[in-house]
């Protein structure tokens, strides 16, 4: 039976740690899992681990580590899980995580440093990587090829940063594996067109963003299989002709809390699998958009908008929704339609009215 001893060094405080800190021991050949755990490093050097190279697992992390030399983890071949989160760590060199030419290494973690940016070198040596978390740093800009050598990356998270860069259409143009990405809590101002269409996404997340203008029919294109897509609290403007069109497996859609005042007729064309649509707190004053299309709705959420009108016949086609809010808009006219609904009508305070007439049917006890 392969053997598997369990290394633990805690409660280390020598600034740097080297090689000459551990020493050759007889069982060295043996440990296969590392942890540091309660130490005070600063910097850990080129080599320092080089008598536990058979090792699977390093976890290092909360240990107040400052830098990580080229070269660190030099000679491990069999690495799969390397853990160095909640550290004080700036900047990476080329080779800080580099291994051996045939890095096994699987799962990477970065997250909670103080990262300000991350240089399209540093993972260069690891095609094997598939996971990624470089959540809650400080990173601002990501150069356009900081990923394409991790050509096996499942899934990445850059969630919680100060990320201001444009989503560049080249900067996932060889992560055909990528399924998760979240973006969420950065400052990105613009997604360009066609940067997902090779990949293999499931999940994205772009929540608390600064993504501006308009949503066409080729910027979210790729994303066939995702389920759910939340866009809240961006500055997007407008969304055009088919918009949403290659989303086949859309369920829930969040574009609320934007600058939204213009929808194509056709941004929902195409879209059968769409149930749960949250419009509010945009400047929408017209549904044109719902003639025709997104046929499958049960929850439609349009409150605190800039509508001033229902015209007859506006929900004819949504024959499948149970929840439609409309307060906290400047409703002034109604055509009279017939709603089998959990209707919410607030109506602004001064609001007047011309005409008012809805009609609501119970659904059957």
């Amino acid at each position: 039976m392969e053997p598997h001893i369990t290394f633990i060094i805690s409660l280390s405080n020598v600034p740097t740690l080297t090689a000459g800190f551990f020493g050759s021991t007889n069982f060295d050949s043996r440990v296969r899992e590392i942890k540091g755990i309660n130490n005070t490093w600063n910097t850990i050097e080129s080599n320092s681990f080089k008598y536990y190279a058979k090792s699977i697992s390093i976890d290092i992390s909360g240990n107040e580590i400052t830098t990580i030399n080229n070269d660190a983890f030099r000679n491990f071949a069999s690495l799969l899980y390397l853990n160095i989160s909640n550290n004080k760590i700036q900047n990476l060199y080329p080779k800080s995580l580099y291994t051996t030419p045939d890095s096994a290494l699987s799962v990477l973690d970065l997250s909670n440093n103080l990262l300000v940016e991350i240089n399209s070198g540093v993972f260069n040596h690891l095609p094997p990587l598939e996971n990624l978390n470089l959540s809650y740093n400080s990173i601002e800009v990501l150069e356009s090829n900081c990923f394409n050598q991790a050509t096996n990356l499942k899934v990445l998270d850059l969630s919680y940063n100060k990320i201001i860069s444009i989503i560049d259409e080249n900067m996932f143009r060889n992560n055909i594996h990528l399924q998760y990405f979240n973006i969420s809590n950065n400052q990105v101002t613009k997604i360009e067109d066609g940067c997902f269409k090779k990949c293999d996404l499931k999940h994205v997340n772009f929540e608390n963003n600064s993504i501006s203008g308009d949503i066409t029919n080729a910027t979210f294109l790729g994303l066939n299989f995702i389920t759910e897509l939340n866009l809240y609290h961006q500055n997007i403007t407008s969304l055009k002709a088919n918009a949403f069109s290659c989303m086949d497996m859309l369920v829930y859609l969040n574009i609320s809390h934007n600058s939204i005042t213009s929808i194509d007729k056709d941004s929902f064309q195409h879209i059968t699998s769409l149930r749960v649509l949250d419009l509010s707190y945009n400047k929408i004053t017209n549904l044109y958009f719902l003639n025709n299309t997104l046929n499958n709705l049960t929850h439609l959420n349009l409150n605190n908008n800039k509508i001033v009108s229902l015209q007859k016949g506006l929900f004819d086609n949504q024959k499948e929704i149970i929840k439609l809010d409309l307060s906290m808009n400047e409703i002034i006219e109604y055509k009279r339609v017939k709603l089998s609904v959990d209707l919410v009508l607030g109506i602004k305070p001064g609001s007047s009215f011309r005409r008012f007439g809805i009609g609501l049917e119970k659904p059957p006890d």
